[in-house]
């Protein structure tokens, strides 16, 4: 199974492809329906009529409405993801890779909410570093390349360890995902839930708990692997051996006071100059 999955995660972190289903993920209403204090003019007019569309079901429609608004500049993709009234459009199976596909066409912010305050699980907010390398690992010697504006992919499992709403399809098609760009620093940063172990339906009882991700720059895939968090107790013995084999990144993690987990994690890639 899981070589299938990275198959998927080469041909694009979010295209719909063999693989895997999931289970559902509660979306909550983080920023509202974006709708009262949007902007003016037909892009806030398109997002109106497709938060309502969706809401009555129409979802085609609500689609191609959020089509119309996102090209207008308006909203951004964590918007779209975290607001409730869309929540009937995302759960959608068979509309959902094209959302995805418009997020990703519209990624712009160097900070994202995949998932609002009533997702099940423990809160995570996620620093992605992507550093250029001319070597995996990059030496000490080597200096760090970051550049601004290159696409990051997120792909993960709720807390329960589903991907999608489970049906026994073999169909790649996840629901907590999301898309944005690096800062000046080279880094994105992700608010979601803490990924849980693959739930029982994958058979794949010794996984570590992971990520998926997807690099692109300039709209060429510059790497699609995983990465690891140095806190599981399956990274251990081979699981770690072949992370280090496979030059999986491992994360590190820490929990504050106030519960949420913070993890770190540095991608090297080779060809981003």
């Amino acid at each position: 199974m899981r070589q299938l999955i990275m198959l998927c995660i080469a041909l694009g972190v979010l295209s719909s492809c063999g693989g895997p289903s999931g289970s559902p993920v509660a979306v909550g209403d983080q920023h509202g329906t974006g709708i009262e204090s949007g902007p003016p003019g037909s892009a806030a007019s398109a997002y109106r009529h497709a938060a309502a569309l969706a809401q009555r079901g129409e979802l085609a429609g609500a689609l191609e409405a959020l089509e119309r608004s996102m090209r207008a500049g308006y909203p951004t993709p964590s918007d779209a993801l975290t607001d409730d009234a869309l929540r009937p459009l995302l759960d959608d199976s068979l509309l959902r890779p094209r959302v995805r596909d418009l997020l990703r066409a519209n990624a712009r912010e160097t900070s994202i909410t995949m998932t609002g305050p009533e997702a099940p699980g423990e809160p995570m907010i996620l620093t992605v570093r992507v550093v250029g390398s001319r070597t995996e690992p990059p030496t000490a010697a080597e200096p760090a390349i970051v550049r601004p504006g290159v696409l990051v992919g997120i792909v993960q499992v709720d807390a329960a360890g589903y991907y999608q709403p489970w049906t026994g399809a073999d169909d790649w098609n996840p629901r907590h995902f999301g898309f944005g760009v690096t800062d000046e620093a080279g880094a994105f940063v992700v608010r979601t839930v803490r990924p849980g172990y693959y739930a029982p339906e994958y058979n794949s009882p010794d996984e570590p708990a992971h990520m998926h991700y997807n690099i692109e720059r300039r709209g060429t895939l510059l790497r699609a692997s995983e990465f690891f968090f140095d806190d599981d107790p399956r990274l251990t013995g081979e699981a770690r051996r072949r992370a280090e084999d496979e030059a999986i990144p491992i994360a590190t993690v820490t929990r504050g006071g106030d519960g949420v987990w913070r993890a770190d994690v540095t991608i090297p890639v080779r060809g981003l100059r």
